[in-house]
């Protein structure tokens, strides 16, 4: 997995359950590209690149509890996942809001399974 896919996971997962409502990231283009799928997904209420960082807005229901609340890793940089789409087939229903790096860029596993694709099993957010 990538660091900065890392660490702008750990960054919002942190924010989240301190109530932080922003938070900010280095740039980089995985990072940028995680949160516009964070962000057409409902998981984040907004992102805008500030100079050389990403300013993430994390969303929060009732202004108390964080939509994201945990994100389990599932690869990591020492030991890396890879889903077949054959596996899909029989998984596709257990994962809920699971992400995979695809030769199409990240997608939730439904999204791969729809499109025939796998690919690296990144992380799953409850």
């Amino acid at each position: 997995m990538n660091k900065a896919i890392l660490n702008t996971l750990a960054n919002i997962k942190n924010s989240s359950k301190t109530q932080k409502p922003i938070t900010e990231v280095i740039y980089s283009e995985k990072a940028m590209q995680l949160c516009d799928v964070l962000y057409t997904r409902g998981f984040i209420s907004g992102y805008r690149r500030v100079g050389n960082k990403i300013r993430i807005q994390i969303k929060f229901f009732n202004q108390k509890k964080a939509l994201i609340h945990d994100i389990k890793m599932y690869s990591t940089p020492g030991r890396k996942l890879f889903l077949p789409y054959r596996s899909l087939l029989k998984n596709h229903a257990l994962f809920d809001n699971v992400m995979l790096s695809t030769t199409s860029g990240l997608l939730l596993l439904e999204e791969a399974y729809q499109l025939g694709l796998g690919g690296e099993l990144l992380f799953k957010i409850n």
